[in-house]
């Protein structure tokens, strides 16, 4: 099972790995302020109903003693791409490396930081994906599973692994963009592996207001500006461009008002899941089927 948070919702599915199948999903509205995603801060303000919600999740699933995993919300970890010419070979060494890196980004590292490191090596230098997360943040969503008797072995990040999504032999000068309620992540993949991360806190009205323009808007130069920055700095075309939009009330406006923004070739994320589900369920769940597929 994994499950998924974010301000306006929970997701949840439930996965047979033999049969590569999805048995059971659920998708639940939050209501403002029950979840406040926050690196720094307490992110669930509303225990209880968080719990009441949950629960009713769980009935839909059917609770077992499989795995568990969840993804966190975007705005409560931070990710980070750096480049070094070689690597320590301890991997004590290469931690203090990587905390030293995060720290120059970060100067106020909290000293419960956990970081996830994957080093990759692109034939001329080495790049490492690092991930941070406050041990007392992850706590949060851990301790409300211990309460409902579940076992957590995993937590993830939405954006990254959506990328697991794609052929990476096929899909190698892209970029992913996810556009969650209140951030936007922005990766780019270059040959197969991830060159840089972005996240963006950013306003996500409604597709369905009058203010959607400036989302829109702001989301455009956003991506406009990453694919500059990747082509001067790497000397790759970007060749096309998967977006994810997590808006509950209409998933496929965001896709079209970028296609007519931007002179990209725009593919939906969606479109690669095969699972007999609807479009706005392929859009919401593609994080945790990318996490557990």
């Amino acid at each position: 099972m994994a499950f998924q948070f974010t301000s306006r919702y929970i997701s949840g599915i439930r996965v047979l790995k033999k049969e590569r199948d999805i048995k059971q999903n659920f998708i639940i509205s939050l209501e403002k302020g029950i979840i406040s995603p926050s690196f720094s801060q307490k992110n669930i303000q509303l225990r209880e109903e968080l719990e009441r919600k949950l629960k009713s999740g769980l009935k839909k699933l059917g609770k077992d003693e499989s795995r568990a995993g969840f993804l966190l919300p975007e705005l409560s970890q931070k990710t980070f791409v750096f480049s070094f010419e070689s690597l320590p070979s301890a991997l004590q060494e290469r931690e203090q490396l990587f905390r030293f890196r995060v720290k120059k980004q970060m100067p106020m590292i909290p000293d419960d930081a956990r970081i996830v490191s994957k080093p990759f090596y692109t034939g001329k230098e080495y790049r490492v994906l690092v991930t941070v997360a406050r041990a007392s943040i992850i706590k949060e969503y851990e301790d409300l599973f211990n309460q409902l008797g579940l076992k957590i072995r995993n937590v993830g990040i939405p954006s990254l692994v959506l990328t697991d999504l794609l052929d990476r032999e096929k899909e190698k000068d892209i970029m992913v963009v996810n556009a969650e309620e209140g951030s936007l992540s922005l990766i780019c993949v270059l040959d197969s592996n991830i060159a840089l991360y972005r996240q963006k806190q950013i306003l996500l009205e409604s597709t369905n207001s009058r203010d959607s323009s400036s989302s829109i808007k702001n989301i455009v130069q956003e991506i406009e500006k990453t694919v500059q920055f990747v082509e001067d700095k790497e000397k790759r075309n970007i060749k096309n461009i998967w977006i994810r939009s997590a808006d509950l009330d209409d998933s496929d406006k965001l896709l079209f008002e970028l296609a007519g923004s931007l002179d990209f070739e725009l593919k939906d994320i969606a479109s690669i899941i095969e699972f007999k589900l609807s479009s706005p369920e392929k859009k919401l769940l593609s994080p945790l089927i990318g996490q557990c597929l």
